[in-house]
């Protein structure tokens, strides 16, 4: 299968794609935002949000996300309550954004008008045309710092699912003109302790894998409109740590990518069955272009990024 390798930041901590368009953005260890072209490998801006504070474990680093359109990319550090807006096409700041209080942990785009920020203990959704300062504030979420997979959405935009420290629920997206607020839709029956979760572009499927659950060999897939678990599959953990990082859908809803700490594993959901594996380093993050023909992955403690081309992963037996 057809790859591609871009030299990315130290230690990559997000992967986000544009949904229309060719352009990744990988947040580094090192501080910087790097958007990519998909097709060039080259680096079309090189944004620098301020490195933070030392934690415990030394630098948290940034998290990003880049618009729909590609035009804008905001950043946040895990130890600081500032998130940064950023123009793509002449790398210069437009804002800061340092209220309400709160560190930021996460953030996605659910437009290019829409940014959710997982600040604090709450998850807030700010309308960054017009009033900048103005949130709306959608609920509490598991307050832990290491708790980056909290929240997860669907690729169309339109589907979310959350996890609050003690359950895992999925909503539908609703925007008005005066704002923006949720609607649940289903909560998941079972117990979940630390999920890494994702949903299907169309937002019908979530996958559930849960690393405090013993032994660590279950993906689990509901259906995100009613809770109900639609079947599992078998997780084959190929080294001493059982962790999964990330996980995203294939555009066709029927192949599910799993990062593992030194593998990318693809099921067939329609078998129920591992159908490829992939070898690669401990995988931090897992993303899908929005035109569905790229596959990119970040890593722990590897100045790198991969690329696959989906049309080769789609094929049978391909590894």
């Amino acid at each position: 299968m057809g790859s591609r390798t871009a030299v990315a930041g130290p230690d990559t901590l997000s992967v986000s794609w544009t949904r229309t368009g060719r352009l990744l953005a990988a947040a580094s260890e090192d501080g910087f935002v790097r958007v990519w072209d998909g097709d060039r490998g080259a680096v079309k801006a090189s944004l620098l949000h301020e490195v933070g504070k030392r934690g415990p474990r030394g630098t948290w680093g940034v998290r990003a996300a880049i618009a729909p359109d590609g035009k804008t990319v905001a950043s946040a550090n895990l130890s600081r309550p500032d998130v940064i807006l950023w123009d793509v096409a002449s790398g210069k700041k437009i804002a800061t954004l340092s209220t309400p209080a709160g560190n930021v942990r996460d953030l996605r785009f659910l437009t290019d008008e829409w940014l959710l920020e997982f600040r604090g203990e709450r998850l807030l959704a700010r309308r960054l045309a017009g009033d900048r300062s103005r949130v709306f504030d959608l609920g509490k979420l598991l307050p832990s710092t290491h708790a980056l997979f909290a929240i997860t959405l669907s690729g169309d935009g339109s589907v979310l699912a959350l996890f609050d420290g003690k359950k895992a629920t999925t909503h539908r997206v609703l925007i008005h003109p005066d704002g923006l607020a949720l609607s649940l839709v289903a909560t998941i029956g079972a117990e979940l302790s630390l999920p890494t979760m994702a949903l299907s572009h169309d937002g019908r499927l979530l996958a559930v894998y849960d690393a405090g659950k013993r032994p660590y060999r279950e993906l689990t897939i509901y259906d995100a409109a009613t809770g109900v678990q639609k079947y599992w599959l078998l997780w084959r953990k190929s080294s001493g740590l059982p962790n999964v990082d990330s996980m995203c859908f294939l555009p066709d809803g029927k192949t599910l990518a799993v990062g593992g700490t030194d593998v990318v594993r693809l099921y067939d959901l329609g078998s129920r069955a591992e159908r490829a594996w992939i070898s690669t380093p401990w995988v931090r993050g897992l993303a899908i272009s929005g035109d569905g023909k790229s596959l990119a992955a970040g890593f722990r403690h590897q100045a790198s990024l991969r690329i696959w081309d989906v049309a080769g992963l789609q094929q049978p037996n391909g590894n």
